[in-house]
């Protein structure tokens, strides 16, 4: 499998809908990973609700902070890994991960979404995308075994308990792998 520039951009056009439609319109937002941003010169998620003024930037790469902090300096860049957010429980309204999960082995993926619900605000809502396979050990992609990994089908159930409610819809797909964006709300209770 191939991912060609037009099929990046198709997952890219399918990113940015699925943010601006179900990004909480209020509250402070955390998006990881600004790769495609910095690479993109910012513009890779315009107009679709992550301004400036509401949200916190994660990245694990320094270099990649220091561009996005030249670039714009009053974006609020945070350096840490996904695995270990260093932030109160309870602090934002949204977090948007849009493949930044599948840079960690398949069986660490659970505990970060499991940060990712600790982070959020009751009712706060996960914006989620995650390679998945049919395979029932996923491994490296085939195209860049050093970086990505994918999430057995039926373990993104487990990734996602404790959420009040979850959908999922296949963004793209090729044999047994899939692009899933998933929308969680962490329930009310907390």
């Amino acid at each position: 499998m191939r991912l060609t520039r037009r099929i990046l951009e198709e997952i890219h056009a399918h990113y940015r809908g699925l943010v601006k439609e179900c990004l909480p319109r209020e509250g402070l937002v955390l998006k990881t990973d600004l790769y495609n941003e910095v690479k993109g010169g910012l513009r890779h998620l315009d107009d679709v609700g992550l301004d400036e003024g509401r949200t916190v930037w994660l990245e694990y790469d320094e270099r990649t902070c220091r561009l996005a902090r030249v670039r714009s300096p009053g974006l609020p860049v945070v350096r840490s890994d996904i695995r270990a957010l260093p932030f109160r429980s309870n602090s934002f309204a949204g977090v948007v991960d849009l493949s930044t999960i599948d840079h960690v082995l398949p069986e660490e993926m659970p505990t970060v979404v499991q940060g990712y619900r600790r982070v959020l605000m009751p009712g706060g809502r996960l914006i989620l995308v995650v390679w998945t396979s049919e395979e029932e050990r996923p491994g490296p992609r085939p195209w860049d075994p050093r970086a990505q990994y994918y999430l057995g089908h039926g373990d993104l159930p487990r990734c996602l308990e404790g959420f009040g409610s979850w959908g999922a819809n296949a963004i793209f797909a090729s044999g047994p792998f899939r692009l899933v964006g998933v929308v969680a709300e962490k329930g009310l209770e907390g």
